[in-house]
């Protein structure tokens, strides 16, 4: 599968996420950080989603939960339910399918910032925890190494 990596301005844009477990927390933090307006459908939340930053529709996901979404993260710990959101999605819209890489429009991407730059991480969805460890090194090297070597390019 052949990917085309972007940086998206979500700043105030409506973001859906079906699920609210672990995974539904860890991807809204993210989104929240970058100002997306966010749409929980799920019966239960994780108990660290801040409720007061999203709207919370507390039922089973159906395919009208779709309607006035353009970014979509299926995060249930169900992989047929995670398909079934993505091959029910419309052509203006953008899945994140978390059970399954190749069933995905967009792949997130480990990030770290340093002020005017952000560096990306990605194994293309296939390795979660590699992302992580390597988003991690390379987060120590921008702060520890990189202010020297910009310092030595002026």
């Amino acid at each position: 599968m052949s990917m085309y990596p972007v940086l998206l301005n979500i700043k105030d844009k409506p973001v859906l996420i079906v699920g609210g477990g672990r995974l539904a927390k860890r991807k809204l933090l993210h989104l929240l950080e970058a100002g997306a307006r966010i749409t929980i459908v799920s019966p239960d939340l994780h108990p660290d989603i801040p409720t007061k930053q999203i709207t919370w529709r507390a039922k089973h996901y159906d395919k009208s939960d779709l309607a006035g979404f353009s970014l979509v993260l299926a995060c249930t710990d169900r992989a047929d339910l995670n398909e079934q959101i993505y091959q029910e999605s419309q052509d203006l819209q953008w899945v994140n399918n978390t059970s399954n890489r190749l069933a995905s429009d967009f792949y997130n991407q480990g990030l770290v910032h340093s002020k005017n730059l952000i560096f990306s991480v990605s194994s293309q969805g296939m390795d979660y925890h590699l992302t992580k460890r390597v988003t991690r090194l390379l987060d120590s090297w921008v702060k520890d190494e990189l202010p020297s070597l910009l310092e030595e390019g002026e």
